[in-house]
């Protein structure tokens, strides 16, 4: 699943294995989830993503920083 436009290309699997990776407890996924969900910018998809991000991040573990 991959989306090209204005020079920009999106590869929505990534974003899926992130997903998966921080159900799996990977602190590197838990970083790049609290850093997608803070990113401003527009994304094909990015509300579904995102909510299935917090989701995820809902129900990791996370430090009080984060």
């Amino acid at each position: 699943m991959e989306h090209s436009e204005q020079g920009r290309r999106w590869v929505y699997p990534v974003m899926m294995k992130v997903i998966d990776g921080i159900a799996a407890g990977d602190a590197a996924c838990v970083r790049l989830g609290i850093d997608f969900i803070e990113e401003d910018g527009k994304f094909p998809f990015g509300r579904t993503l995102k909510s299935n991000t917090a989701r995820a991040l809902r129900r990791a573990s996370l430090t009080e920083e984060q």
